[in-house]
């Protein structure tokens, strides 16, 4: 049970007591993440060092990105310059609505390194959140999402594939 945010969001709410559990799934998460104060440069360049760092420690050599914000660039970067990017490859995938805008500015932070790789779309949700478009039905579904949902159409699907394909 749950409350919807539009356009595809979810306040996850305990049937019993009909309070909010503070499961956010979809766009209700990013509603919350949109309302948090952002971090600078500085402290998002020094949290990705410690993340990759941490992966290097495990014996991961490359590392991608699949949602890519705009600040990560410049702080992989940033990283790379000051000897300090402790993985070999880093590929970025920024969300398709930012992918030629990204595209454009990338001679900023490109490198053998770090590079663009391609863009995200969410065509459908994910199996965690039970939102990922089945074709039958979760065992406990989401309320009206017993399939979970598509969250891009097919036109725009293949919209985004061929503006992937045009940017190389």
């Amino acid at each position: 049970a749950g409350r919807t945010i539009p356009p595809a969001g979810l306040v996850c709410v305990d049937p019993r007591t009909g309070r909010a559990t503070g499961q956010l799934i979809e766009h209700a998460a990013y509603r919350a993440w949109e309302a948090a104060p952002e971090p600078t440069i500085d402290v998002w360049t020094e949290h990705v060092h410690a993340a990759l760092a941490s992966l290097a420690s495990l014996g991961f050599r490359s590392v991608h990105d699949l949602h890519s914000q705009d600040w990560l660039g410049d702080a992989l970067a940033a990283l790379e310059r000051s000897g300090r990017l402790p993985v070999e490859h880093v590929r970025l995938y920024p969300p398709i609505a930012r992918l030629e805008a990204v595209h454009a500015d990338r001679g900023r932070w490109a490198s053998r390194r770090v590079q663009l790789a391609g863009g995200k779309v969410f065509a459908d949700g994910t199996l965690n959140s039970r939102t990922a478009l089945m074709l039958g039905p979760y065992l406990e579904p989401l309320d009206q999402q017993p399939l979970g949902r598509a969250m891009l159409s097919p036109r725009d699907l293949d919209h985004a594939i061929r503006l992937c394909e045009s940017l190389g």
